[in-house]
């Protein structure tokens, strides 16, 4: 979808005045003292992440920055002597103070000492803050009689400044720089962050202000979740995201939250991509979705999320070195750990290679598909001794904090007994995955077994096997562990599974805890159309299809005209399993007049059919039938001639009389039933009063 560039409502103002901004002219505003904390020590003498804008009304804004210092190093410098604390800001990156001509020093002269109490023997921490604010910027420009456009510009061009600041203090004239994070920030990209996610006083009355700081009218457009490409390694630092939509060409600004990335030229309307870099693990946690925001010159502003992991795999060597890269109980620091959060970023062929994980190989980190697929991989026995072997599956066993999701297996094969095609074990949850695959031996196991606490949902197997193979097998697990999972194929089946609601369709495949209303909504990756499954775009069983509303005054239906003549194999009337008629023809009989029935068909050649149906005492779609049915009924409203209550008549089609006289009515005559036009429209009628005993009416 190409978004069209809108004309933003303030009249666009060169920046060519002041083309070389720098933070000359910035006011150092006054700094107080945060409240002493008791919380845990994250550092000595250190910055902040982020920054704040200042918000007055009737004032320019300003950018401040807070830095953390602890007791112990406190009272450590203070020991040495006077101690200087204070802040420097600049344009660029800080690397040592006073290195550059254009910094803004902030000394906190008047900088209120704290006051700490250790009796409890707490770590306490102390904050202070300094910022600097336009205020003089605009005084001077003023004085020196530039006009309000010259002084929006050159605000304008404040507000998109990325400024850096960093802390300091000074010791015996010796000075020492406070730990550097990620400090830079402007003022547009802060008041951007907040508009876009409804924070700090956005919703409190200063929208207006967080508006005139962004840069005047914007719009919000959000594309589509989680695109193949859109995820970041917080192991690598490194990611990129592409929009799903195409955007117009043009100049964008790349923001992650608050912080300004870069800036793209899209030479030609197309996808946007963007590589971002640097990000850490202290604000963006595995597993959490993020935003790359692309603001063009007219201030829209088009999200792209990325999904943060520390790992992502888009090749098949990658993902052979990571899962030959653990093994161990759940306590070893070799084990697929909680802190994995492990990413598919394309879909894999392993080429046949051979996995092989012990028993006592738990993984207990996130495994997310993404909705990609993983193929052609085999799963093995592993000796542990000289003559021990044992076995367990993919992902070795899956550990109570463990989670394999949103990825399908296929050709999967097992080739040795006492292996799974997932898991041996699984204590944690499997979730949103189509495995497809054979045991090559007779004595092979099955797909997974579920364990204690497990859960297992929105999972379909098509398993083959020369015996009977489990698709699922439930040790010891709780009832609804296994919940909306489906198996089919050749000797697929179920083992050990109590207090389970179980329905078994002809078409050889069972579906446990059926809740259709569930289906939709499997974490967007299935979907259930008909009796049809879909990972995806990807039919994973059976084939499907809705047929329009179909209107009829018959009393019976021949199904196979529904199925091309094909044999029905299943077949429901409004969800509920059905006999298939032995001759096709369906009695209708039970329908009430003009409430829609859902008919659901299932053919051996594995198409499945959903087919909505109305009846109707009359179905009219011609000029003709319009004109018969209106001629054939007159008389009171106990008449047996009239439009009776029993009528039902529903217009299928737009009607065109063409001039016809519709046959008259009198006063006498009474309509009784119901006329559905089901939005049609019946056009050029013609109707004359009728003469009844020499008069008319």
């Amino acid at each position: 979808m190409k978004k069209q560039v809108k004309k933003n409502l303030i009249v666009a103002l060169s920046l060519a005045f002041v083309a070389s901004f720098g933070v000359a002219g910035l006011v150092k505003t006054d700094v107080n003292a945060g409240a002493v904390e008791e919380v845990a020590v994250a550092g000595n003498f250190q910055m902040d992440d982020g920054a704040a804008i200042r918000i007055k009304s009737d004032t320019p804004s300003g950018i401040r920055w807070s830095v953390t210092v602890s007791e112990s190093y406190y009272n450590y410098v203070t020991s040495l002597g006077t101690v200087q604390w204070g802040m420097v800001v600049d344009n660029k990156a800080i690397t040592a103070k006073g290195a550059s001509a254009t910094q803004v020093d902030i000394p906190l002269e008047k900088q209120p000492l704290p006051s700490f109490n250790a009796n409890d023997g707490k770590e306490e921490t102390w904050t202070y803050y300094a910022s600097i604010t336009y205020d003089q910027l605009v005084s001077d420009m003023e004085e020196k009689g530039y006009s309000e456009q010259q002084i929006a510009t050159a605000l304008t061009k404040a507000y998109e400044t990325v400024l850096y600041a960093r802390a300091y203090n000074v010791v015996n004239d010796v000075p020492t720089l406070a730990v550097d994070a990620d400090t830079g920030r402007s003022i547009k990209g802060v008041a951007m962050h907040c508009l876009l996610e409804e924070t700090s006083d956005v919703t409190t009355g200063n929208k207006d202000l967080f508006e005139t700081y962004a840069g005047g009218s914007y719009a919000v457009e959000t594309t589509e979740t989680l695109g193949n490409e859109n995820a970041y390694s917080l192991t690598e630092k490194t990611g990129t995201v592409t929009s799903v939509d195409e955007l117009s060409a043009g100049d964008y600004a790349v923001y992650v939250g608050a912080k300004k990335i870069t800036d793209i030229q899209l030479e030609t309307d197309g996808k946007i991509s963007a590589t971002v870099a640097g990000l850490g693990a202290t604000k963006y946690a595995a597993g959490k979705t993020y935003n790359v925001r692309f603001i063009n010159a007219d201030n829209e502003v088009y999200q792209v999320p990325f999904l943060a992991a520390t790992h992502t795999i888009a090749t098949a060597q990658e993902y052979i070195d990571y899962m030959n890269g653990w093994s161990g109980a759940a306590s070893a620091e070799t084990n697929g750990t909680s802190d994995d959060y492990v990413v598919l970023t394309a879909d894999i062929n392993l080429n046949a290679t051979t996995f092989q994980k012990n028993q006592s190989d738990w993984f207990s980190g996130t495994f997310n598909g993404l909705g990609h697929t993983l193929s052609n991989a085999k799963v093995d026995l592993i000796q542990v001794g000289p003559s021990s072997w044992n076995g367990s599956g993919l992902f070795g066993y899956i550990e109570t904090n463990g989670i394999v999701e949103n990825v399908a297996l296929t050709d999967i094969t097992c080739i040795n007994q006492y292996v799974w095609l997932i898991s041996g074990y699984v204590k944690g949850t499997v979730r949103n995955v189509y495995v497809q695959g054979s045991h090559s031996v007779a004595s092979g196991n099955g797909v997974l077994r579920a364990y204690n606490a497990s859960s297992i949902e929105n999972v379909v197997v098509n398993v083959t096997s020369d015996k009977a193979t489990y698709a699922y097998s439930d040790q010891t697990a709780g009832k609804n562990a296994i919940v909306n999972s489906y198996a089919f194929g050749k000797a697929a089946s179920f083992s050990n599974i109590s207090g389970e609601t179980r329905t078994v369709y002809a078409n050889g495949y069972t579906f446990v805890n059926e809740n259709k209303t569930e289906l939709a909504t499997w974490g967007g990756y299935w979907s259930l159309k008909g009796d049809t499954f879909y990972f995806g775009d990807t039919v994973i069983a059976m084939g499907g299809s809705v047929n329009d509303t179909l209107y009829t005054a018959a009393t019976t239906l021949d199904l196979t005209t529904l199925t091309g003549g094909a044999e029905i194999v299943s077949f429901s009337v409004n969800g509920a399993a059905t006999a298939v008629p032995a001759n096709g023809l369906y009695d209708l009989t039970s329908f009430t007049y003009g409430e829609v029935n859902e008919l659901n068909i299932v053919a051996a050649n594995g198409t499945a059919i959903t087919q909505p149906i109305m009846t109707a005492s009359h179905v009219i779609s011609t000029p003709t039938e319009f004109m018969n049915y209106m001629t054939g009924w007159s008389g009171g409203s106990s008449a047996t001639t009239n439009g009776t209550k029993d009528d039902y008549v529903v217009l299928t089609a737009d009607i065109d009389l063409d001039g016809q006289n519709v046959a008259l009515k009198t006063s006498a005559d009474y309509f009784a039933g119901t006329f559905n036009g089901l939005g049609h429209t019946v056009t050029d009628m013609k109707y004359t009063p009728k003469s009844v005993n020499g008069s008319w009416t």
